[in-house]
């Protein structure tokens, strides 16, 4: 608990400050938000225990506050050799954070009460985890995570499209 207050050795530089504070509290809670977003899909599956499926997920960014110091420059390979971010200067083992992916892809697969979105989502997120790794043999790079919600942005938008059925199922048509 009392690193959490203190700076690392990474702070010597004043300029490292922002960096410590945004990978140390903003990341986490940017990520609890995704979370809170996923949990809050609007189903009756679960619904009296939503509250509780949020608070053992804001363990997760509990997790990560605790284990993060400043974001550091890595090299990444695809497309070709070049500096990205890696968050909080951590590199988790990989099997940790399919873990994390199992988790989250259940979770999808219970509260979400139309295939076409549990569908979507999964497809989604492990085409991203699934080309993270292919493509840089680690799923530690933060900024090539960024990627998964750039897609999703592109999913949600594409809705009316994609799952047009269960649009007019749900109005009655």
């Amino acid at each position: 608990m009392v690193e959490t207050f203190n700076f690392p050795d990474q702070l010597d530089e004043p300029e490292q400050y922002t960096n410590y504070v945004v990978t140390k509290y903003v990341l986490p809670l940017v990520v609890f938000t995704q979370y809170w977003q996923q949990l809050s899909y609007p189903s009756e599956i679960l619904k009296e225990h939503r509250t509780k499926l949020k608070l053992l997920f804001l363990s997760t960014s509990i997790g990560m506050h605790y284990q993060f110091g400043c974001t550091d420059v890595v090299t990444a390979t695809f497309p070709s050799n070049h500096e990205t971010l890696r968050w909080g200067g951590v590199e988790n083992e990989t099997s940790h954070v399919l873990i994390v992916v199992a988790i989250t892809t259940f979770f999808y697969w219970l509260l979400m009460d139309s295939w076409r979105v549990r569908v979507a989502h999964t497809v989604t997120f492990w085409s991203v985890v699934g080309g993270l790794w292919f493509t840089e043999g680690t799923l530690a790079l933060g900024s090539k995570w960024c990627t998964y919600c750039l897609i999703f942005s592109f999913v949600y938008l594409t809705d009316p499209w994609w799952n047009v059925a269960e649009s007019k199922k749900k109005k009655g048509e």
